[in-house]
């Protein structure tokens, strides 16, 4: 198959969906398809092949409701003349969607769109965008839900859209089996502590004060943290507030290492080191960090944000950090008692919630479409 993928931003950038559209066009690749990622310029990405993975960057940003800026007739001239079989869109709210949309009738590649959540569903400013997304939904051959308790599922299910399927995210069943536990220990001289870890970039919208709130709450010498994400200081104000100076100063003051740039074999180590993932988190759609602490089989203690709640079973969900705080203490205490919830969502993560596995079944929904038409 000749696969277009398109998303707001690719690696080297970091984020969610960066890294969920990397893993699904290597692994495609891997089975033998041909794979194109469409995405904005980076000053970082120097490269326009990765990993088999091809890469046509345009100077685009924004979206339809808050302005497009950039190439981008040049990308919609791209989109219309590219000879692909199949062209999945990845992230609503985004240039790389939005600007798809008035296409979708003159294309001949069967159309596949992923909305990530419809996360400003409810922003004023947002009505009219939202008032054509049935439309728009029905104009695909298949929306792709990560949820089947979500915002966008809803929103579908409430207007009859009939051509929704559910596949969920995860993480990466190479880089989780083959990292070995103690090199993060090691590195910053930690023994038997109690490490608590947050791996998000450094967006007001994640909400780290709650993980500052909650280690200081703490008040204990046996626990140790460490905060990971990039800055995003290059980003317009309008579009992004961050909290990365701030943080900074947080982790000088308690003696908490903030890492930034982190290479993926390090944070791997993180996260297979850490005992407790601490997410305060206030707009997520799925988030990959969930999936990732089940694979270290790391306790995942969270606001309610994105679906965290279609694994309550696993994940410890709490209402501030007072509540945070009282579950890591008991775990100190009684941690034997919490290796149900971890086990189970690290048989889920091997079964299922794996890139591998899920790669399959995004390549079954491309061959199938192709096949029926």
């Amino acid at each position: 198959m000749k696969i277009l993928h398109t998303v707001q931003g690719y690696y080297p950038d970091s984020g969610g969906s960066e890294e969920v559209v990397r893993k699904l066009s290597e692994y495609l690749v891997t089975f033998g398809h041909d794979v194109t990622v469409a995405t904005r310029k980076s000053d970082k990405r120097k490269f326009n092949q990765l990993n088999g993975v091809k890469i046509v960057d345009f100077d685009c940003k924004g979206n339809q409701v808050e302005g497009i800026r950039g190439d981008s007739e040049l990308y919609k001239k791209f989109v219309i003349s590219g000879d692909f079989d199949i062209m999945m869109n990845y992230a609503a709210q985004t240039w790389s969607s939005d600007l798809v949309f008035d296409l979708l009738g003159n294309l001949k590649s069967k159309k596949i769109f992923v909305p990530c959540g419809f996360s400003n569903l409810l922003k004023p400013g947002y009505e009219t965008y939202y008032s054509k997304m049935p439309a728009i939904l029905r104009d695909y051959d298949r929306v792709i839900y990560l949820s089947p308790d979500y915002i966008d599922t809803k929103f579908g299910n409430d207007h009859k859209i009939g051509n929704g399927i559910i596949i969920p995210n995860g993480a990466d069943l190479k880089e989780f089996t083959q990292t070995n536990y103690g090199g993060y220990r090691k590195k910053h001289n930690l023994k038997d502590e109690l490490l608590l870890i947050n791996v998000s970039n450094h967006s007001t919208l994640k909400n780290h004060q709650f993980f500052w709130n909650t280690f200081q709450l703490l008040k204990s010498d046996a626990i140790s943290a460490v905060l990971i994400g990039n800055s995003f200081h290059k980003f317009p104000k309008k579009w992004l507030t961050e909290c990365y100076a701030d943080c900074r100063l947080l982790g000088q003051k308690l003696n908490v290492p903030v890492l930034e740039n982190l290479p993926r074999s390090e944070v791997l180590e993180a996260y297979i080191d850490a005992d407790i993932f601490v997410f305060g988190s206030k707009v997520e759609c799925s988030p990959l960090v969930m999936f990732e602490s089940f694979a270290s089989k790391t306790l995942f203690i969270t606001t309610d944000c994105g679906n965290v709640k279609d694994y309550s079973d696993i994940v410890l969900v709490v209402k501030n950090e007072n509540e945070a705080v009282d579950i890591i203490n008991d775990f100190r205490n009684h941690k034997s008692s919490y290796n149900e919830r971890v086990e189970k969502g690290y048989s889920y993560f091997l079964e299922r919630l794996n890139w591998e596995v899920i790669s399959r079944e995004y390549e079954k929904l491309y061959f199938d479409l192709l096949n029926n038409s």
